[in-house]
């Protein structure tokens, strides 16, 4: 048997390592500076005079309504700008200064997690009005991103009539999204779904920036999520962006709800009888296969929530 040569094996020691500090730096200058993940949002745009020129080192100011959080950055020498890793709770106000300029400001912005609203500023002399454009927010036609699908609200989650309170068929409210029943799932007391054809099990959810996949787990990974935690839930069901895949059902973006300044809470009680509610179609105790094709329990659920500063300086 012939001997090891330790100092082959020492040396080549040394070359792998180099190659891989290599390789890591390579990875990390080639990554962008500024990450968005899909739990954020960014706010990014330019700022220019009434002639158009650009407007450099101009204060740009975001400012959460509910948190009293605030982000200040200056436009470079192009006068550009961008703040990412915005938390979409609350809404925001924009505002940009410069000396010897009118200062411009954009209120009520209400951001889309995952996503980049634009502003252009064109600033006018002092004591004129600044002219404000915001591209990409909540409620506008998205022309910047070809991703297809729908946002459901905070206020939706909380008013649309769910059964037994289960967040699995917000989805539905995208018509892309079908209800998955007659794949053996239905005595599992809540709602499985397929997209554009794909199986039950092919649906990506990323939940507060995690990626959350299950393929096994017949979409019940989240279903432990109260409606009342959801902030916003982006369905997806085409031309995803790069920074979702595995998957060729929809995604579901889901962001659960963050504190504010002012103290609030509510306490909720659901009661439904068994008589009350509705049969699944085609199933009674003489043609059901087994007990679990006939839904017929009660439900009675507690909710209490509290949300507020925390802390004597409330920087919670």
């Amino acid at each position: 048997m012939r001997p090891y040569n330790t100092a082959l094996i020492h040396r080549l020691s040394h070359i792998l390592v180099f190659l891989s500090l290599c390789f890591s730096l390579s990875m990390i200058l080639a990554a962008p500076i500024k990450a968005q993940t899909p739990d954020t949002a960014t706010v990014q745009g330019v700022v220019t005079d009434k002639t158009g020129a650009d407007v450099s080192n101009a204060a740009v100011t975001v400012k959460n309504s509910a948190t009293g959080a605030q982000r200040v950055v200056e436009t470079d020498g192009t006068g550009h700008f961008e703040i990412p890793g915005l938390p979409i709770f609350g809404t925001y106000t924009l505002t940009v200064e410069k000396q010897g300029f009118a200062t411009g400001q954009a209120s009520d912005l209400t951001l889309i997690a995952g996503t980049v609203a634009t502003v252009k500023i064109d600033l006018n002399l002092a004591d004129e009005e600044t002219e404000v454009t915001v591209n990409g927010t909540v409620g506008q036609v998205r022309s910047d991103e070809p991703q297809l699908g729908i946002d459901v609200s905070a206020a939706q989650a909380q008013e649309v009539p769910l059964y037994n309170r289960r967040i699995t068929y917000l989805p539905l409210l995208e018509s892309a999204n079908r209800p998955a029943i007659n794949q053996g799932d239905v005595f599992m007391n809540e709602d499985l779904f397929t997209t554009n054809g794909a199986g039950r099990r092919q649906t990506w959810f990323e939940i507060d920036g995690s990626n959350a996949v299950d393929a096994w787990g017949r979409q019940t990974i989240f279903t432990d999520l109260p409606g009342d935690s959801i902030q916003e839930m982006t369905v997806l069901t085409n031309a995803f962006s790069a920074q979702y895949g595995l998957t060729a059902g929809s995604v579901i973006n889901i962001v659960t709800n963050s504190g504010s300044k002012d103290f609030h809470g509510h306490v909720l009680f659901l009661d439904r009888p068994s008589e009350l509610e509705a049969k699944l179609s085609g199933f009674s105790p003489t043609t059901a296969v087994s007990g679990n094709d006939i839904t017929s329990d009660s439900v009675q659920q507690v909710a209490l929530g509290v949300s507020g500063p925390v802390g004597a300086h409330s920087r919670t």
